[in-house]
């Protein structure tokens, strides 16, 4: 009989599973009802693997809700109170699976919703001097806002100001904002080169229609002398140039570039939030300036004002933050407690030492070793979240703790 053909076999692609997710953002929010917060979390995918995606099941604290596969974002009702672990797992059709690292979401304080009306903040003081064309017997206030808070938004606040603190609340003149809460305006005629001080306050209207006067702050500056030329200088106007910043911890440096054309006849640069504690005047060009004092993880402006020998002036701001220490997060062992695997772990509260310093707004983010076994976990400190307690890690006792480099770096978002 003639021989049979042999069997092919069709190859097959090798099996392989999904890429692990990453968590790229998760927060919780106070909700109206009161009853418990709500978590948005939002993961990137990579490839299913061989299979097409199967279901992805997102924990939070143990806490778990499956979603559809292929899906990037979901919401999840959680606590008050307590630091949040979140960790996003996705699997194929082929049941193969890949677990996202841990991402921290700190603790949210439930707060009255409506917080009573007491007295209105001071609203910060604005920047006073000659407008940018020294325009004679003008006086250029700028960056006049109001400022929200104990209870009072801008819609409840109106913004005064007189040339004493008496007068203020007397009602003074109320400030035309141009920008919602802000604006910027020229005061005059008055006496050319002669350094005012004005008083700025707030008024807040209460829930019952009364009115509540808020404590007045002071800002100088020097009225406008409408020299341009010098008596026979260079009347060409000044460029505006490029400001960069280099922060450090507790410490700045300001570098720019002299623009061409002109003759700078002074430089003056300081820190907008500290002008009284670091502004500095120079004869003739400088292009660079370095400023100590600040406190850690807090928004500043640099301030470089150009004047050239024709009397044009140049003032260009750069916006920085400045950054701490990871060893300035201590941690510290609270007791021994279990894993999610069941292996033995630790339990540790973190904590920013010196976050009462940090400012309004400004979050420090640090890399972190947590759990068994060991991964990178984020944690973001602020004035608000100084500590973050009930954190898993791999050090059994106080001791073990101390001697483990645990914050691996911290920076600013």
């Amino acid at each position: 009989s003639a021989p049979s053909d042999g069997a092919s076999a069709t190859p097959q692609a090798a099996r392989r599973g999904p890429d692990q997710p990453v968590i790229t953002s998760a927060s919780a929010a106070q909700q109206r009802d009161g009853n418990a917060a709500l978590a948005t979390i939002t993961w990137s995918l990579g490839s299913s693997g061989t299979a097409r995606w199967g279901e992805t099941i997102v924990s939070v604290n143990g806490v778990t809700k499956n979603v559809t596969g292929g899906t990037t974002t979901t919401q999840m009702t959680v606590p008050y109170g307590v630091a949040l672990t979140v960790y996003v797992t996705v699997s194929n059709a082929n049941g193969d699976t890949a677990t996202s690292p841990g991402y921290v979401i700190p603790a949210v304080v439930h707060e009255d919703p409506t917080p009573a009306k007491t007295t209105p903040l001071a609203p910060d003081a604005p920047r006073l001097g000659p407008p940018s064309d020294n325009a004679w017997g003008k006086l250029r206030i700028s960056n006049a806002r109001l400022k929200e808070g104990n209870g009072y938004t801008a819609a409840d606040l109106e913004l005064f100001y007189a040339d004493s603190a008496a007068g203020c609340t007397a009602p003074g003149n109320p400030l035309r904002l141009n920008n919602g809460d802000r604006g910027d305006f020229d005061v005059g005629p008055l006496t050319p080169g002669a350094t005012m001080t004005y008083y700025f306050c707030q008024r807040g209207k209460k829930d019952d229609g009364s009115y509540v006067w808020s404590p007045v702050v002071s800002a100088s500056g020097t009225v406008g002398n409408g020299q341009r030329d010098g008596g026979g200088g260079d009347n060409t106007s000044i460029p505006v140039f490029d400001v960069s910043v280099t922060s450090y911890i507790n410490s700045a440096t300001v570098s720019w570039r002299v623009p061409k054309g002109v003759t700078i006849e002074q430089t003056n640069v300081w820190i907008k939030e500290m002008e009284g504690a670091t502004k500095q005047e120079f004869s003739g060009p400088i292009t660079s300036w370095a400023v100590s004092g600040l406190a850690p993880v807090n928004q500043y402006t640099a301030v470089v004002e150009m004047i050239s020998d024709g009397g044009a002036h140049r003032t260009v701001e750069k916006t920085f933050k400045t950054t701490e220490a990871a060893e300035n997060i201590d941690a510290t062992f609270t007791g021994k407690t279990t894993c999610s695997n069941g292996q033995e772990c630790g339990s540790m509260t973190l904590t920013a030492k010196r976050a009462s310093q940090f400012g309004p707004g400004v979050t420090l983010v640090c890399k972190v070793k947590t759990g068994r076994p060991a991964q990178d976990t984020e944690f973001r400190f602020s004035r608000d979240t100084p500590s973050i307690p009930g954190i898993l890690t791999e050090a059994i006792t106080a001791r073990e703790l101390n001697a483990r480099d645990i914050v691996k770096s911290c920076q600013v978002e």
